[in-house]
């Protein structure tokens, strides 16, 4: 959101975007979605704003990014990442969150997106990941779509070196000009 945000409001900074599964802002998410994506937002932001932070976290990494997403996090960043992420998520629930959900994006806005922007997927993500990323794809003039098979929210986490081929390869097709 933000860089999509930053290629609207200063163009001029933005060469290309890559975008890894982006947040799921109210006027991104489809609308058959919509409904119950908010109620799940709402009530774990509830649990999280009743202080059971662990809970919160629990429910929200299970549905977002995969059933072993704890698994992921103790190998890749270790038990007290984990322990870490779960303390801190309530700056999450508590500030992000009503953030994404503020934020507005439309097509008139994707329209006056003129640089390259990669979306990248996970094969294995949720139902409500794919239709964020087809609907931006439509949605912007220049865009192109990558599926990750077999990958889901932690991408960054469990293929990091994947995810880099792919925004290199993207971003090799589209070098920064010498007069930048």
């Amino acid at each position: 959101m933000i860089g999509l945000q930053l290629a609207l409001d200063r163009p001029g900074l933005v060469r290309s975007l890559v975008l890894v599964e982006p947040a799921a802002a109210p006027t991104l998410i489809p609308p058959a979605a919509a409904a119950d994506f908010g109620q799940f937002v709402r009530s774990v932001a509830a649990t999280a704003a009743a202080g059971d932070l662990a809970t919160a976290f629990d429910t929200f990494m299970r549905r977002i990014c995969a059933e072993d997403y704890r698994t992921v996090l103790v190998d890749v960043l270790g038990a007290d990442g984990l322990q870490q992420a779960e303390r801190d998520c309530g700056f999450f629930f508590r500030d992000e969150g009503p953030a994404i959900r503020e934020w507005s994006f439309s097509a008139s806005d994707a329209s006056r997106i003129s640089q390259p922007v990669l979306l990248i997927q996970g094969g294995a993500s949720p139902p409500l990941v794919h239709g964020i990323v087809a609907g931006l794809a439509e949605m912007l003039p220049s865009a192109e779509m990558t599926t990750v098979l077999g990958a889901d929210h932690l991408l960054p986490l469990r293929d990091p070196g994947t995810l880099a081929t792919i925004a290199a390869g993207f971003m090799g097709k589209h070098p920064i000009s010498a007069s930048i």
